[in-house]
Protein backbone atom coordinates (compact mmCIF):
# COMPACT_ATOMS: atom_id res chain seq x y z
CA UNK A 1 0.00 0.00 0.00
CA UNK A 2 2.72 2.99 0.69
CA UNK A 3 4.71 1.68 -2.64
CA UNK A 4 1.11 2.45 -4.44
CA UNK A 5 0.59 5.40 -2.18
CA UNK A 6 3.47 7.06 -3.12
CA UNK A 7 3.34 6.33 -6.68
CA UNK A 8 -0.10 8.60 -6.45
CA UNK A 9 1.92 11.24 -5.02
CA UNK A 10 4.48 11.20 -7.58
CA UNK A 11 2.25 11.51 -10.51
CA UNK A 12 -0.04 13.85 -8.60
CA UNK A 13 3.51 15.68 -8.29
CA UNK A 14 3.99 15.82 -12.13
CA UNK A 15 0.64 17.12 -12.94
CA UNK A 16 0.93 20.08 -10.48
CA UNK A 17 4.42 20.33 -12.08
CA UNK A 18 3.36 21.47 -14.87
CA UNK A 19 1.94 24.65 -13.26
CA UNK A 20 5.28 25.50 -11.27
CA UNK A 21 6.84 25.02 -14.33
CA UNK A 22 4.86 28.08 -15.38
CA UNK A 23 5.04 29.85 -12.47
CA UNK A 24 8.74 29.73 -12.07
CA UNK A 25 9.67 31.25 -15.25
CA UNK A 26 7.11 34.29 -14.28
CA UNK A 27 9.43 35.06 -11.33
CA UNK A 28 11.64 37.82 -12.05
CA UNK A 29 15.00 38.04 -10.79
CA UNK A 30 14.31 41.28 -8.47
CA UNK A 31 11.78 39.53 -6.35
CA UNK A 32 13.03 38.52 -3.66
CA UNK A 33 11.25 35.38 -1.52
CA UNK A 34 11.25 37.81 1.94
CA UNK A 35 9.89 41.14 2.44
CA UNK A 36 11.60 44.01 2.79
CA UNK A 37 10.74 44.12 6.58
CA UNK A 38 11.89 41.03 7.12
CA UNK A 39 15.09 41.51 4.82
CA UNK A 40 15.83 45.16 6.86
CA UNK A 41 15.98 42.94 10.69
CA UNK A 42 18.19 39.90 8.82
CA UNK A 43 20.77 42.52 7.48
CA UNK A 44 21.05 44.07 11.45
CA UNK A 45 21.70 40.23 11.76
CA UNK A 46 24.28 39.73 9.60
CA UNK A 47 25.99 42.99 10.50
CA UNK A 48 26.38 41.53 13.56
CA UNK A 49 27.71 38.62 12.85
CA UNK A 50 30.52 40.38 10.32
CA UNK A 51 31.29 42.31 13.02
CA UNK A 52 31.95 39.46 15.54
CA UNK A 53 34.46 37.31 12.44
CA UNK A 54 36.45 40.42 11.81
CA UNK A 55 37.08 40.97 15.94
CA UNK A 56 37.80 37.54 16.06
CA UNK A 57 41.23 36.34 16.62
CA UNK A 58 40.96 33.27 16.50
CA UNK A 59 43.42 30.83 13.33
CA UNK A 60 41.14 28.28 12.38
CA UNK A 61 43.29 24.88 11.17
CA UNK A 62 42.39 22.74 8.39
CA UNK A 63 44.06 20.10 7.21
CA UNK A 64 43.60 18.70 3.12
CA UNK A 65 42.36 15.21 2.97
CA UNK A 66 44.91 12.40 2.50
CA UNK A 67 45.22 12.41 -1.78
CA UNK A 68 48.15 10.78 -3.94
CA UNK A 69 48.76 10.42 -7.58
CA UNK A 70 49.38 6.90 -8.91
CA UNK A 71 47.96 4.46 -10.91
CA UNK A 72 44.52 2.99 -11.45
CA UNK A 73 43.35 -0.35 -12.55
CA UNK A 74 39.77 -1.69 -14.08
CA UNK A 75 39.25 -4.99 -14.69
CA UNK A 76 36.09 -7.46 -15.22
CA UNK A 77 35.83 -11.17 -15.53
CA UNK A 78 33.90 -14.31 -13.99
CA UNK A 79 36.79 -14.48 -11.55
CA UNK A 80 38.72 -12.45 -10.24
CA UNK A 81 41.24 -14.55 -7.67
CA UNK A 82 43.81 -14.58 -10.18
CA UNK A 83 44.26 -10.83 -10.26
CA UNK A 84 43.85 -10.27 -6.88
CA UNK A 85 46.44 -12.46 -5.98
CA UNK A 86 48.92 -10.99 -8.23
CA UNK A 87 48.31 -7.28 -6.80
CA UNK A 88 48.93 -8.49 -3.39
CA UNK A 89 52.08 -9.76 -4.47
CA UNK A 90 53.42 -6.75 -6.04
CA UNK A 91 52.66 -7.45 -9.91
CA UNK A 92 54.62 -4.74 -11.84
CA UNK A 93 52.45 -2.76 -14.23
CA UNK A 94 53.86 -4.26 -17.22
CA UNK A 95 53.81 -8.07 -16.25
CA UNK A 96 49.66 -6.77 -15.37
CA UNK A 97 49.64 -5.93 -19.16
CA UNK A 98 50.80 -8.72 -20.60
CA UNK A 99 49.36 -11.43 -18.61
CA UNK A 100 45.74 -9.74 -18.06
CA UNK A 101 45.48 -7.99 -21.40
CA UNK A 102 41.89 -6.24 -21.16
CA UNK A 103 42.65 -4.45 -17.97
CA UNK A 104 42.24 -1.36 -18.03
CA UNK A 105 45.27 0.85 -16.59
CA UNK A 106 45.71 4.69 -16.32
CA UNK A 107 48.13 6.67 -15.44
CA UNK A 108 48.10 9.73 -13.48
CA UNK A 109 45.15 9.59 -11.30
CA UNK A 110 43.98 10.94 -8.08
CA UNK A 111 42.76 9.12 -4.96
CA UNK A 112 41.48 11.12 -2.21
CA UNK A 113 41.09 9.01 1.03
CA UNK A 114 38.49 10.14 3.83
CA UNK A 115 37.55 9.66 7.68
CA UNK A 116 35.45 7.63 8.75
CA UNK A 117 32.20 8.87 9.47
CA UNK A 118 32.89 6.77 12.85
CA UNK A 119 36.29 8.06 13.46
CA UNK A 120 36.22 5.22 16.21
CA UNK A 121 35.51 2.72 13.93
CA UNK A 122 38.93 1.81 11.97
CA UNK A 123 38.00 -0.63 9.99
CA UNK A 124 35.63 1.32 7.50
CA UNK A 125 36.60 4.76 5.62
CA UNK A 126 35.19 6.10 2.36
CA UNK A 127 37.76 6.02 -0.42
CA UNK A 128 36.91 8.68 -3.81
CA UNK A 129 39.00 7.63 -7.04
CA UNK A 130 38.87 10.42 -9.48
CA UNK A 131 40.54 9.59 -12.69
CA UNK A 132 41.16 11.03 -16.36
CA UNK A 133 37.85 10.37 -17.36
CA UNK A 134 36.10 12.04 -14.59
CA UNK A 135 34.61 8.96 -13.07
CA UNK A 136 34.25 8.57 -9.54
CA UNK A 137 34.10 5.58 -7.62
CA UNK A 138 33.21 6.07 -3.98
CA UNK A 139 32.87 2.61 -1.86
CA UNK A 140 32.82 1.84 1.72
CA UNK A 141 35.69 -1.05 2.19
CA UNK A 142 36.67 -3.16 5.35
CA UNK A 143 40.40 -1.97 4.85
CA UNK A 144 42.83 -2.75 8.25
CA UNK A 145 44.18 0.78 8.22
CA UNK A 146 47.79 -0.02 7.16
CA UNK A 147 46.76 -1.69 4.07
CA UNK A 148 45.39 1.50 2.42
CA UNK A 149 46.20 4.79 4.47
CA UNK A 150 48.33 7.31 2.98
CA UNK A 151 50.93 7.83 5.68
CA UNK A 152 53.35 10.77 6.18
CA UNK A 153 56.82 9.33 5.31
CA UNK A 154 57.73 10.47 1.86
CA UNK A 155 58.73 7.16 0.23
CA UNK A 156 55.30 5.27 1.33
CA UNK A 157 53.85 3.80 -1.43
CA UNK A 158 50.71 0.41 -1.44
CA UNK A 159 48.12 -1.00 -3.15
CA UNK A 160 44.39 -0.39 -2.71
CA UNK A 161 41.35 -2.91 -3.52
CA UNK A 162 38.98 0.18 -3.59
CA UNK A 163 36.12 -2.53 -5.66
CA UNK A 164 35.16 -5.55 -6.09
CA UNK A 165 31.27 -6.01 -7.25
CA UNK A 166 28.99 -9.29 -8.83
CA UNK A 167 27.17 -8.30 -11.92
CA UNK A 168 25.24 -10.50 -13.53
CA UNK A 169 27.93 -13.51 -14.45
CA UNK A 170 30.82 -10.89 -14.59
CA UNK A 171 32.78 -9.00 -11.53
CA UNK A 172 34.05 -5.77 -11.05
CA UNK A 173 37.77 -4.49 -9.66
CA UNK A 174 39.12 -1.52 -8.94
CA UNK A 175 42.52 -1.28 -7.79
CA UNK A 176 44.96 1.60 -7.25
CA UNK A 177 48.97 1.58 -7.10
CA UNK A 178 49.61 5.02 -4.91
CA UNK A 179 53.19 5.96 -4.17
CA UNK A 180 53.09 9.56 -1.67
CA UNK A 181 56.01 11.66 -1.77
CA UNK A 182 54.23 14.73 -0.64
CA UNK A 183 54.48 15.63 3.54
CA UNK A 184 51.20 16.36 4.95
CA UNK A 185 50.62 20.22 4.33
CA UNK A 186 47.78 22.64 6.17
CA UNK A 187 45.26 23.93 4.02
CA UNK A 188 46.58 27.85 3.18
CA UNK A 189 45.02 30.60 5.60
CA UNK A 190 43.12 31.94 3.16
CA UNK A 191 40.83 29.35 2.43
CA UNK A 192 40.73 28.61 6.56
CA UNK A 193 39.18 32.06 6.86
CA UNK A 194 36.97 30.95 4.14
CA UNK A 195 35.42 28.35 5.93
CA UNK A 196 35.87 30.15 9.23
CA UNK A 197 33.56 32.28 7.99
CA UNK A 198 31.15 29.87 6.44
CA UNK A 199 30.17 28.44 9.91
CA UNK A 200 30.88 31.77 11.56
CA UNK A 201 27.23 32.38 9.47
CA UNK A 202 26.11 29.15 8.99
CA UNK A 203 25.69 27.88 12.83
CA UNK A 204 27.52 24.61 13.33
CA UNK A 205 25.60 23.46 16.55
CA UNK A 206 22.26 23.84 14.86
CA UNK A 207 20.41 21.62 12.49
CA UNK A 208 17.60 22.59 10.36
CA UNK A 209 15.51 19.38 11.69
CA UNK A 210 15.64 19.24 14.95
CA UNK A 211 16.70 15.94 16.30
CA UNK A 212 13.86 14.01 16.96
CA UNK A 213 12.13 14.95 13.68
CA UNK A 214 9.66 12.59 12.43
CA UNK A 215 9.63 11.73 8.07
CA UNK A 216 5.73 12.93 7.53
CA UNK A 217 3.36 13.58 4.75
CA UNK A 218 2.10 16.94 6.38
CA UNK A 219 1.02 19.74 4.47
CA UNK A 220 3.82 21.59 3.95
CA UNK A 221 1.71 25.02 3.19
CA UNK A 222 1.46 28.07 5.19
CA UNK A 223 -1.84 28.89 6.37
CA UNK A 224 -3.43 31.98 4.88
CA UNK A 225 -3.52 34.38 7.63
CA UNK A 226 0.15 33.34 8.91
CA UNK A 227 1.33 36.83 8.80
CA UNK A 228 -1.45 37.98 11.14
CA UNK A 229 -0.54 35.44 13.40
CA UNK A 230 1.23 36.53 16.64
CA UNK A 231 5.00 35.99 17.24
CA UNK A 232 4.86 33.14 19.70
CA UNK A 233 2.12 31.23 17.15
CA UNK A 234 4.76 32.12 14.15
CA UNK A 235 7.69 30.41 16.46
CA UNK A 236 4.87 27.33 17.42
CA UNK A 237 4.62 26.66 13.37
CA UNK A 238 8.06 27.12 12.87
CA UNK A 239 8.79 24.43 15.40
CA UNK A 240 5.70 22.36 13.75
CA UNK A 241 7.90 22.64 10.21
CA UNK A 242 11.18 21.60 11.85
CA UNK A 243 9.87 18.69 13.90
CA UNK A 244 8.62 16.99 10.67
CA UNK A 245 10.77 15.72 7.68
CA UNK A 246 9.16 15.72 4.00
CA UNK A 247 10.38 13.84 1.51
CA UNK A 248 9.78 13.54 -2.40
CA UNK A 249 8.03 10.78 -3.66
CA UNK A 250 9.71 11.81 -7.39
CA UNK A 251 12.19 14.88 -8.36
CA UNK A 252 9.19 16.43 -9.68
CA UNK A 253 7.53 16.78 -6.22
CA UNK A 254 7.95 19.99 -4.69
CA UNK A 255 7.04 19.34 -1.00
CA UNK A 256 10.82 19.46 0.35
CA UNK A 257 11.33 22.71 -1.25
CA UNK A 258 8.24 23.79 -0.44
CA UNK A 259 8.82 23.08 3.24
CA UNK A 260 12.43 24.66 3.25
CA UNK A 261 10.88 28.21 2.01
CA UNK A 262 8.65 27.82 4.40
CA UNK A 263 10.91 27.33 7.05
CA UNK A 264 12.86 30.07 5.90
CA UNK A 265 10.05 32.52 5.48
CA UNK A 266 9.12 31.65 9.47
CA UNK A 267 12.78 31.82 11.11
CA UNK A 268 13.37 35.31 9.06
CA UNK A 269 9.63 36.86 10.40
CA UNK A 270 10.89 35.19 13.96
CA UNK A 271 14.53 36.37 13.98
CA UNK A 272 15.99 32.92 13.58
CA UNK A 273 19.04 33.16 11.70
CA UNK A 274 20.79 29.85 12.51
CA UNK A 275 17.76 27.77 10.99
CA UNK A 276 17.03 30.54 8.62
CA UNK A 277 20.08 30.39 6.62
CA UNK A 278 20.48 26.45 6.98
CA UNK A 279 17.11 25.98 4.93
CA UNK A 280 18.18 29.30 2.49
CA UNK A 281 21.26 27.58 1.58
CA UNK A 282 19.06 24.15 1.10
CA UNK A 283 16.79 25.88 -1.22
CA UNK A 284 20.04 27.52 -3.32
CA UNK A 285 21.96 23.95 -3.28
CA UNK A 286 18.65 21.77 -3.93
CA UNK A 287 19.83 19.64 -0.63
CA UNK A 288 16.51 17.94 -0.27
CA UNK A 289 15.74 13.86 0.02
CA UNK A 290 13.94 12.50 -2.71
CA UNK A 291 13.20 8.85 -4.26
CA UNK A 292 14.03 9.82 -7.23
CA UNK A 293 16.22 12.81 -8.91
CA UNK A 294 15.91 14.42 -12.36
CA UNK A 295 18.11 17.24 -13.69
CA UNK A 296 14.78 18.39 -15.62
CA UNK A 297 12.78 19.09 -12.58
CA UNK A 298 16.08 20.31 -10.44
CA UNK A 299 16.37 23.36 -13.82
CA UNK A 300 13.19 24.51 -12.80
CA UNK A 301 14.33 25.20 -8.59
CA UNK A 302 15.31 28.62 -8.07
CA UNK A 303 18.46 29.16 -6.29
CA UNK A 304 17.67 32.78 -4.66
CA UNK A 305 21.25 33.77 -4.75
CA UNK A 306 19.76 37.55 -4.84
CA UNK A 307 18.45 37.56 -1.65
CA UNK A 308 22.05 36.50 0.30
CA UNK A 309 23.23 39.32 -1.97
CA UNK A 310 20.76 41.43 -0.97
CA UNK A 311 21.88 41.05 3.08
CA UNK A 312 25.04 42.28 2.95
CA UNK A 313 26.68 38.95 3.25
CA UNK A 314 30.22 38.51 1.54
CA UNK A 315 28.66 35.94 -0.43
CA UNK A 316 31.74 35.51 -1.96
CA UNK A 317 33.50 33.52 1.13
CA UNK A 318 30.35 32.08 2.38
CA UNK A 319 29.49 30.30 -1.10
CA UNK A 320 33.33 28.80 -2.07
CA UNK A 321 34.34 28.40 2.05
CA UNK A 322 31.22 24.97 1.30
CA UNK A 323 33.15 24.03 -1.61
CA UNK A 324 36.50 22.78 -0.06
CA UNK A 325 37.05 19.38 0.94
CA UNK A 326 39.26 19.27 4.15
CA UNK A 327 39.48 16.36 6.83
CA UNK A 328 38.49 18.28 10.09
CA UNK A 329 35.32 19.80 9.56
CA UNK A 330 33.22 21.04 11.90
CA UNK A 331 30.12 18.78 13.07
CA UNK A 332 27.22 20.09 10.82
CA UNK A 333 29.94 22.30 8.69
CA UNK A 334 27.81 23.17 5.09
CA UNK A 335 29.30 21.60 2.18
CA UNK A 336 27.54 22.75 -1.24
CA UNK A 337 26.17 21.13 -4.21
CA UNK A 338 29.23 22.07 -6.97
CA UNK A 339 26.37 21.92 -9.77
CA UNK A 340 23.94 24.03 -7.87
CA UNK A 341 26.87 26.63 -6.37
CA UNK A 342 27.73 26.87 -10.28
CA UNK A 343 24.43 27.54 -11.49
CA UNK A 344 24.16 30.33 -8.52
CA UNK A 345 27.24 32.02 -9.61
CA UNK A 346 25.93 32.44 -12.93
CA UNK A 347 22.82 34.50 -11.54
CA UNK A 348 24.95 36.24 -8.48
CA UNK A 349 25.55 40.02 -9.05
CA UNK A 350 29.41 39.67 -8.16
CA UNK A 351 29.64 37.24 -11.19
CA UNK A 352 33.08 38.50 -12.29
CA UNK A 353 34.14 38.95 -8.32
CA UNK A 354 33.35 35.01 -8.09
CA UNK A 355 35.65 34.35 -11.42
CA UNK A 356 38.38 36.20 -10.34
CA UNK A 357 38.57 34.61 -7.12
CA UNK A 358 37.93 30.68 -8.43
CA UNK A 359 40.28 31.33 -11.03
CA UNK A 360 43.03 32.12 -8.38
CA UNK A 361 42.31 29.61 -6.39
CA UNK A 362 42.53 27.20 -9.39
CA UNK A 363 46.20 28.40 -10.14
CA UNK A 364 47.39 28.26 -6.24
CA UNK A 365 49.90 25.80 -5.79
CA UNK A 366 50.00 26.04 -2.58
CA UNK A 367 46.24 24.48 -2.52
CA UNK A 368 45.71 20.72 -2.63
CA UNK A 369 45.23 18.76 -6.12
CA UNK A 370 41.64 17.65 -4.94
CA UNK A 371 40.71 21.05 -4.18
CA UNK A 372 41.96 22.25 -7.04
CA UNK A 373 40.28 19.84 -9.15
CA UNK A 374 36.83 20.97 -7.39
CA UNK A 375 37.24 24.50 -7.69
CA UNK A 376 37.59 23.35 -11.36
CA UNK A 377 34.69 21.74 -12.48
CA UNK A 378 33.02 24.16 -10.16
CA UNK A 379 34.77 27.14 -12.84
CA UNK A 380 33.79 24.84 -16.17
CA UNK A 381 29.56 24.56 -14.72
CA UNK A 382 29.35 27.78 -13.94
CA UNK A 383 30.56 28.84 -17.98
CA UNK A 384 28.11 26.36 -18.98
CA UNK A 385 25.17 27.59 -17.27
CA UNK A 386 25.90 31.14 -18.53
CA UNK A 387 23.26 31.63 -21.14
CA UNK A 388 25.12 33.80 -23.85
CA UNK A 389 26.31 30.88 -26.09
CA UNK A 390 29.39 33.00 -27.87
CA UNK A 391 30.37 34.41 -23.91
CA UNK A 392 30.43 30.76 -22.70
CA UNK A 393 32.32 29.37 -25.82
CA UNK A 394 34.95 32.13 -25.27
CA UNK A 395 35.49 31.57 -21.71
CA UNK A 396 35.65 27.79 -22.20
CA UNK A 397 38.60 28.26 -24.59
CA UNK A 398 40.57 30.85 -22.74
CA UNK A 399 40.17 28.74 -19.41
CA UNK A 400 41.51 25.69 -21.55
CA UNK A 401 44.72 28.18 -22.40
CA UNK A 402 45.00 29.57 -19.24
CA UNK A 403 45.16 25.94 -18.01
CA UNK A 404 48.07 24.83 -20.94
CA UNK A 405 50.21 28.06 -20.75
CA UNK A 406 49.74 29.31 -17.12
CA UNK A 407 50.17 25.75 -15.38
CA UNK A 408 52.63 23.93 -16.72
CA UNK A 409 53.30 21.85 -13.58
CA UNK A 410 49.66 21.02 -13.40
CA UNK A 411 48.62 17.06 -13.19
CA UNK A 412 47.71 15.73 -16.68
CA UNK A 413 44.76 14.11 -15.63
CA UNK A 414 42.65 17.55 -15.16
CA UNK A 415 43.51 18.86 -18.56
CA UNK A 416 42.43 15.66 -19.92
CA UNK A 417 39.56 15.39 -17.63
CA UNK A 418 38.49 18.94 -19.15
CA UNK A 419 39.16 18.24 -22.98
CA UNK A 420 37.70 15.13 -22.81
CA UNK A 421 34.57 16.42 -20.97
CA UNK A 422 33.30 19.99 -22.23
CA UNK A 423 30.61 20.23 -19.55
CA UNK A 424 31.55 18.23 -16.23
Amino acid sequence: MKIIHSILICLFAVTSFAQIRKDSEKIKKEELLYSERTIDKLKHIVDSLNSSFLNCELTPTYYPIPQTIGTSIHYEAEDLSNIVNDLKNNISISELKAKYPSVDIQENTLLALSTPINKEDKKHSYHTLYTKYNFTISTETPIKKDTWYINEDDDSEGLLLVSEEDSDSLKYLSAFYYSNNSSKKLLPQKYAQMIAYTDCMIDTTTTKFKENATYTMMDVYLPKNWKSLSLKKQKKLLDEMRSNLVIGSCSMDESPNVQAKNIAILAAETNNWKIFLKAHLDILNDNFERVAWSNMAEAYRQTYIQELETLNINTIDLILGTVFLYDNPAKNHYFGNIYRLSRAISEAQKQQEFEREILEIIEDNELDTLNRLRFTYLYLNYISYLEDTSIKNKKQKEFLERINTSLPNYYDFIKKSIYNNNEV
